[in-house]
């Protein structure tokens, strides 16, 4: 326990042979490559997700992604467009 005169939200550290293993993770973080397509005024926009993370996501079928916002297919199987509407922008980083 820290003491009064220190902050109360440090995690407690253990070191030695008592010190937790982690086995598995429930949640990840994965940069998904997509294409900007529109972007709205209440921070919010919308996003094509890639044909070809699409195609390797349907291969790999024990993986489930949660995905911001709302996906959305739209054309005929094999030329179908995956659409991300309602993300918001804060979720979206560049890589040049």
């Amino acid at each position: 326990m820290p003491a009064s005169g220190q902050m109360k939200d440090q995690l407690p550290y253990r070191s030695g042979p008592n010190k937790p293993v982690v086995g598995h993770l429930t949640h990840m973080n994965r940069h998904v490559p997509v294409t900007l397509l529109a972007t709205y005024s209440d921070g919010l926009c919308d996003l094509e997700v890639t044909e070809l993370f699409i195609q390797k996501w349907a291969k790999q079928q024990h993986r489930r992604f949660a995905f911001p916002g709302t996906l959305h297919s739209t054309g005929e199987p094999g030329s179908e467009r995956f659409i991300l509407r309602q993300v918001p922008q804060a979720l979206l980083s560049a890589e040049a």
